[in-house]
């Protein structure tokens, strides 16, 4: 199928009935687009059907290596949703016998709680929430971040009410930092290792640490940041949370291989240090 679109112009292409699935389907364009994928009416075991829908990161964008984590404990379970673009590709996943996808194929299956999933080919990796601390809830869909895509610095903000409790949602973060640099991480200011709420365990394979910390109710407005970039690395974070069944659930940023950034640094000198000029260094 070959369409045409105009600036400001969308297109929204429906399966024609619930057994007919289009995800894996390859979507080109001439000029920058953006697509998003998702499901009128999805659930997982157990729950009511809720409206899905995410933005999907461009192909050349994917990575072979993610880390899912656990949506409160260890204990709770997760539905992924794994698509190839290439042929032959090998991935790995905690649990399971290893799974073999060629072009527009995908593995969906249920995971507990935090792991890596790794393959010898780039891959996309959706998350569908079933559980938070060991709630059922309807799902909400996550486009996990690869480990290329993890940041230093995340901004976001909480939903101001959910249809089941005008205090809004319960809000959790989900913190994947390294093991080692866990006492440099900021949630508005705050060190994550003097919140009370936080309870953390560590994601076999990788030498990552998962810090879940649990927020105010409610509408908010958070930065969770590094108190040194010195030697720092980068770290990830994922929002979500529920109320009545009800729940949501987002990357709070993806570092992805195809932004351009673009930076002007001229010579430039500070007159309170002596008139010195100073070495700018960039990481």
């Amino acid at each position: 199928m070959q369409l045409t679109i105009h600036e400001h112009e969308v297109i929204q292409l429906v399966s024609d009935s619930n057994a007919e699935y289009i995800g894996g389907s390859v979507v080109e364009s001439d000029k920058p687009v953006a697509l998003f994928t998702g499901h009128l009416c999805a659930s997982t075991p157990g729950s009511a059907c809720d409206t899905l829908s995410e933005q999907v990161v461009p192909v050349e964008s994917w990575s072979s290596t993610y880390i899912y984590t656990a949506t409160g404990t260890f204990l709770d379970r997760s539905v992924y949703v794994i698509h190839t673009y290439y042929e032959n590709s090998e991935v790995t996943i905690p649990g399971i016998e290893p799974v073999t996808l060629q072009v527009g194929e995908f593995w969906q299956g249920e995971l507990q709680g935090s792991g890596v999933i790794t393959s010898n080919q780039p891959i996309s990796v959706l998350q569908l929430l079933r559980t938070i601390n060991q709630y059922t809830v309807d799902p909400s869909i996550i486009q996990v971040p690869s480990e290329e895509q993890f940041s230093y610095i995340f901004g976001f903000s909480t939903p101001p009410k959910s249809g089941g409790d005008s205090e809004g949602f319960f809000n959790f973060l989900n913190i994947i930092v390294k093991s080692n640099e866990s006492e440099t991480i900021l949630v508005n200011g705050e060190p994550i290792l003097q919140n009370s709420s936080h309870s953390h365990h560590s994601i076999a394979g990788t030498p990552y640490d998962v810090y879940t910390v649990e927020v105010p109710k409610g509408e908010g407005v958070f930065y969770v940041e590094q108190s040194s970039f010195v030697d720092a690395s980068p770290f990830s974070v994922i929002v979500y949370g529920f109320e009545s069944s009800e729940s949501y659930g987002y990357s709070a940023g993806l570092l992805l291989q195809t932004d351009e950034r673009l930076l002007n640094i001229e010579p430039f000198f500070v007159r309170e240090v002596g008139g010195e000029q100073l070495t700018v260094t960039l990481r």
